[in-house]
C-alpha cells in the first residue's frame, strides 16, 4: 500500500541521502563539462601547445574521469543505501499492519458484542463467537455465508426498541430478525453497519455489529401492557370510588333527614313532659326523663360531627398558598372565646406557609387547637406550641404539641379512628370525631399524620403537609 512508501521518503536520513545524491550527480556533471571544456579550448590551439602542454591536458582528463567515476561511485552506494531503508520502511510498515491487524482480530474474537467481517458481495469472511452463539452456529459454518440469507430486514424500527446515538454519520443503523435454529426461537435484531477503508487486507470491506434487543423489547411490551392493565384498574376503582361515594351522600342525606326528624321529636317531647309532668314525676323518675333528653342531644351532635366528617372526604378541594400562620391565629381567637379564662401560653412559628384548601386545613387546626385547651385544662402551667419545619422543596412538617393529659403511646394508632377514645367522657367531653376528622384532612392533601405522648406529660401531633410554591422557587435560587 502507499503507506508503505510513503514514510521512509519522509525520514531525516533519506532526505540526507537526497541531498547527497543530488551533489554527487552535481559534481560529476560539473568535473565532466569542466574538462570536456578545458579539453577543447587547449585542442582548439593545439600547433601551439608544446609537451609539457600536452602532459598537463592529460592529467587534466584523468582527474575529471577520476572525479566523475568517484561522484558515479558515491551516487550508487548512495541509492543502494536508500533502497536498503526503503525496504526496512516497508517491512516495519508491514509488521505493523501485520500486529495491527492482529489486534483487530483478538478484540473482535474477545468481545461480548456479536460482529462479523463482510465482503463486497456480502459473504462474511470473519464471525467471532459471540455472533456464532446468537445464531446457534459456530464460527467455521457461518464463514462464506451470506450474510442477508442469515436473517430477514425488517422494514422499520420495531416498537419497544430503546433510542441509538451513533457517533459516526457513516454507521448505517437498521433493524432484522434471525431464527435460531437450535430452539427455533426468533431474535429482533439492532444491526449497524461501517465500511472500512481499503488496506492491505482486501478480505472484507465492512464490519456488521448486532445488539439483540429482544429482552428489552418484551420488557417494553409488558410495561405497556402493565401499564394498560393499570390504567384500568385504576378506572375500575375510580368508578368504585364515585359509587361509593355517591352512597356516602344518599347516606348523609338519610341521616340528615329521616335520623334527624325522630331525634327532633324525642327531643321535643321530652321537653314538653320535662315542663308539662315536672311536679308529677318523682326525682328518680325526672332523672330518667333528664337522660333521655341528653341522650338525644349527644345523637344529635354526633350525627351532626358524622356529616361534617362526610363532606371532608367528598369536599373538592381548593388548593392555594396559605398563610398558616395567620390560620392558626385566627383560629385561636375562636378556640379561646370557647374556653374563657384558659390560662394556656400559645407560641405560633411566624411565617409559615403552606398549600392547602383553607376550609379544610382551619377545620383540621381547630380540632387539634380545641384538643390541646381542651385536654390540658387541668394543667397548672398549660403550654401549647404550633411550630412549622420545611422537610423538603416539596413538603413542611407541622406540629401541635401541649403539656396536657397526654395518652398511652400504644393506643396511638386508636386516635386517628372514629369513636374511639382514650379518656373518660366524665374526663373529657368529646365524641371521638375530632382526629378522624383531622385524618382525613391530611390525606386528602397527601400528608401523614402521626402521634406521640405520654400520660400525664402532654401529646404532639405531627403532620406533613405540602410546601407553598414560594419555598420552591427559593429552592431553585439557591
Amino acid at each position: 500500500m502507499n503507506s508503505a512508501q510513503g514514510p521512509t521518503y519522509g525520514t531525516p536520513e533519506m532526505r540526507r541521502l537526497q541531498r547527497l545524491m543530488v551533489a554527487a550527480r552535481i559534481a560529476m556533471s560539473v568535473a565532466i563539462v569542466s574538462a570536456t571544456v578545458l579539453a577543447s579550448v587547449l585542442f582548439s590551439r593545439y600547433e601551439h601547445l608544446t609537451l609539457d602542454g600536452l602532459q598537463t591536458i592529460r592529467m587534466l582528463i584523468i582527474i575529471a574521469g577520476i572525479m566523475g567515476l568517484g561522484a558515479l561511485t558515491l551516487s550508487s552506494r548512495w541509492a543502494t543505501r536508500r533502497d536498503h531503508l526503503i525496504a526496512d520502511a516497508r517491512y516495519i510498515a508491514l509488521r505493523e499492519e501485520e500486529q495491527a491487524n492482529l489486534r483487530f482480530q483478538s478484540a473482535l474474537e474477545y468481545s461480548m458484542v456479536p460482529k462479523v467481517l463482510v465482503d463486497r458481495d456480502e459473504f462474511i469472511t470473519v464471525a467471532n463467537p459471540a455472533f456464532a452463539t446468537l445464531v446457534s452456529r459456530t464460527p467455521s459454518e457461518l464463514i462464506g455465508s451470506r450474510i442477508d440469507q442469515l436473517m430477514t430486514t425488517l422494514p422499520e424500527e420495531p416498537a419497544g426498541a430503546p433510542p441509538v446515538t451513533t457517533l459516526r454519520e457513516e454507521v448505517k443503523v437498521d433493524y432484522c430478525t434471525i431464527t435460531r435454529p437450535s430452539d427455533q426461537s426468533r431474535r429482533i435484531l439492532r444491526r449497524m453497519t461501517v465500511m472500512i477503508p481499503r488496506s492491505l487486507n482486501e478480505s472484507y470491506s465492512k464490519i456488521v455489529q448486532f445488539d439483540d434487543l429482544t429482552g428489552t423489547i418484551e420488557d417494553q411490551r409488558m410495561l405497556a401492557n402493565d401499564k394498560r392493565i393499570l390504567e384500568e384498574r385504576v378506572e375500575q376503582r375510580t368508578r368504585t370510588l364515585q359509587i361509593v361515594n355517591s352512597e356516602l351522600e344518599g347516606f348523609a342525606y338519610s341521616v340528615s333527614h329521616d335520623l334527624r326528624g325522630p331525634l327532633r321529636a324525642i327531643d321535643g317531647f321530652g321537653q314538653v313532659l320535662r315542663h308539662s309532668a315536672a311536679d308529677k314525676l318523682d326525682p328518680t323518675e325526672l332523672q330518667y326523663l333528664d337522660r333521655i333528653i341528653s341522650a338525644t342531644q349527644k345523637m344529635g351532635e354526633l350525627i351532626d360531627s358524622l356529616l361534617r366528617m362526610s363532606r371532608l372526604s367528598t369536599a373538592q378541594l381548593d388548593m392555594a398558598d396559605l398563610d398558616l400562620t395567620q390560620l392558626v391565629n385566627d383560629v385561636l381567637l375562636d378556640v379561646r372565646t370557647e374556653h374563657p379564662g384558659h390560662p394556656a401560653d400559645v407560641k405560633v412559628d411566624e411565617g409559615m406557609r403552606v398549600r392547602g384548601d383553607r376550609v379544610l386545613l382551619r377545620n383540621a387546626f381547630a380540632n387539634l387547637i380545641g384538643n390541646s385547651f381542651k385536654f390540658s385544662r387541668n394543667t397548672q402551667q398549660p403550654q401549647i406550641e404550633i411550630r412549622m419545619v420545611n422537610r423538603n422543596r416539596y413538603w413542611n412538617e407541622v406540629t401541635v404539641s401541649d403539656n396536657g393529659a397526654g395518652f398511652d403511646q400504644q393506643y396511638a394508632e386508636k386516635l386517628f379512628r372514629p369513636f374511639q377514645r382514650l379518656h373518660r367522657s366524665d374526663e373529657f367531653e368529646g365524641h371521638g370525631i375530632g382526629l378522624a376528622s383531622v385524618k382525613r384532612v391530611i390525606d386528602r392533601h397527601g400528608g401523614t399524620l402521626s402521634a406521640t405522648g405520654e400520660p400525664g406529660q402532654g401529646a404532639t401531633i405531627s403532620m406533613t403537609l405540602p410546601a407553598a410554591s414560594i419555598n420552591e422557587s427559593e429552592s431553585d435560587s439557591d
